[in-house]
């Protein structure tokens, strides 16, 4: 697996240019429609991740890589498995061969009541480092709590794009191979591959 990063503060006029012309016209509109520069530069940017991962993973042109689209929306191509994500400056992508789900978060503050709805009770218990009361899902800046929940939104995320079942707390990791990373100024990325499994008697 290779994971790719990109500040979009760094796309400069010529370099949206080029990548935006290799879009397809639905793709175009897409990105036309958005009401803010940098909500065009991200979905640029991840086109631009997206066809530098694979063209350098399967040794074809950026220009010649064609994208369809699942009935949920989601883009593939049967080159390689990739997946994007981005929030605020930065935009990433994982690529492989196998089915791969990432997902970045600027740590900010949040309002705590927002665990009990995605979390687990035992992600709850480490989100706070005890069991919490009541009392304590509230508005907070506190950097480490912030740190726990976004690694907690960011691999349940992951692996939820992993799998295509969008937004997932499991308790059990098991089955997946998961790491949680720190990039930039306070980004917390989370990546995801189901663990490859070997069949009994073969032989590396």
């Amino acid at each position: 697996m290779q994971i790719y990063t990109y500040d979009i503060r760094k796309l400069n006029n010529d370099e949206y240019r080029k990548w935006y012309s290799m879009m397809s016209d639905d793709r175009k509109k897409r990105v036309d429609a958005f009401r803010y520069e940098d909500d065009r530069k991200r979905s640029v940017a991840g086109e631009m991740l997206a066809r530098t991962a694979i063209s350098e993973m399967c040794g074809i042109a950026p220009e010649n890589i064609t994208f369809e689209r699942t009935r949920y929306g989601k883009p593939y191509t049967s080159l390689a498995e990739f997946n994007i994500s981005h929030s605020e400056d930065i935009v990433v992508c994982a690529v492989d061969k196998a089915p791969v789900g990432i997902d970045i978060e600027k740590i900010r503050p949040v309002n705590l009541k927002t665990a009990k709805k995605v979390f687990s009770e035992n992600e709850i218990n480490y989100l706070f480092g005890h069991t919490p009361e009541e009392k304590e899902f509230i508005n907070t800046d506190n950097t480490e709590i912030l740190s726990r929940f976004f690694e907690l939104w960011t691999k349940n995320e992951a692996v939820g794009k992993c799998v295509s079942t969008g937004l997932i707390h499991d308790e059990n990791y098991d089955n997946y191979d998961i790491e949680t990373f720190s990039i930039d100024n306070g980004y917390i990325v989370s990546v995801c591959q189901k663990k490859k499994t070997v069949p009994n008697g073969t032989v590396l």
